[in-house]
């Protein structure tokens, strides 16, 4: 009970980590960087890899340290090509060739995308991880779960279903023994990507958002993760295409930050080929004005 009690006294004097900044009200008011295990949901095309990819680039010039990224659907170099994009906020084909090689130098100091060619298992990813991470990264990416094959001996003898949870319960320990934060990509169910807007909506006959519960094989995942984000884009719309809508469907600690927004008001960030804007707000140029232009040097803390 004492150790009970020092917790509960360190969390009155404000002394448990919270959550960090994004870099936007907007985003921090319901979602928060934690290293903890993060699922994103959202259909194919939706953008989730991009965003997730984009905001551990600039949460890992926030942290000083590094974001592994292992993809199999979407081409690492295209990955750094956006990244670079991003840092030099422009199209580097109209860069010099100097500060092109300037800003992927930054992204190879913060961005380790692994090459994946052969499929393999998600035991597989966590036992090449391990000889790759050190204290010097903060921030993995899996992406996407439904790439990933079956272990042979891990599922011996299991059903889809129990090799599934059992795999995303042995993949949360091995987060929370690594420590850093953990973000896996999910898509949906074949009948939530059919799932269409009324007539009497704004975005009539188009694909809806899923649901926490739509992912492939189950609520397991919700069950599993910490938080679980919901990302959406509709991208054959004519005006709103370019636009990232967020859905916090579950923050499992309110008491370190974050909470789900409401349906209703979806977090919305605007993409314009090279940055997100969120309220208008540049978060990585911010990020990299607090940390490279600045050097301050100092842990940013949520607002």
């Amino acid at each position: 009970m004492s150790k009970d009690l020092e917790f509960v006294h360190k969390y009155r004097r404000g002394e448990i980590k919270l959550g960090e900044t994004w870099g936007s009200e907007i985003i921090d008011k319901w979602w928060l960087y934690k290293q903890n295990f993060t699922v994103l949901l959202g259909n194919s095309g939706s953008g989730k890899t991009t965003l997730i990819t984009y905001m551990c680039l600039l949460q890992s010039i926030r942290q000083g340290k590094k974001t592994l990224v292992w993809s199999s659907e979407n081409s690492r170099l295209e990955l750094i090509v956006m990244c670079v994009n991003a840092i030099l906020d422009a199209d580097l084909r109209h860069i010099p060739a100097e500060q092109v090689s300037d800003a992927y130098d930054k992204v190879n100091e913060y961005m380790d995308f692994v090459e994946s060619h052969t499929p393999t298992s998600v035991y597989g990813i966590m036992a090449a991880a391990d000889k790759r991470l050190t204290e010097d990264y903060h921030a993995i990416i899996i992406d996407p779960w439904s790439s990933l094959k079956k272990d042979t001996e891990k599922g011996k003898y299991k059903s889809s279903y129990d090799y599934n949870y059992d795999a995303l319960t042995d993949l949360r320990q091995w987060r929370d023994n690594k420590g850093v934060a953990l973000y896996l990509c999910v898509h949906p169910n074949t009948d939530a990507k059919r799932r269409r807007h009324k007539e009497d909506h704004q975005y009539a006959d188009q694909v809806s958002p899923p649901n926490a519960a739509d992912v492939e094989h189950g609520g397991m995942f919700e069950n599993r993760a910490d938080d679980m984000i919901v990302v959406h884009r509709y991208k054959q719309d004519a005006n709103d295409w370019n636009i990232t809508k967020i859905w916090t469907a579950k923050i499992k600690s309110h008491m370190t930050g974050g909470k789900e927004n409401p349906i209703e008001i979806p977090i919305e960030g605007t993409f314009d080929g090279k940055r997100f804007h969120f309220g208008g707000v540049d978060i990585l140029q911010r990020a990299i004005n607090d940390k490279w232009s600045n050097d301050i040097g100092e842990e940013i803390t949520a607002y």
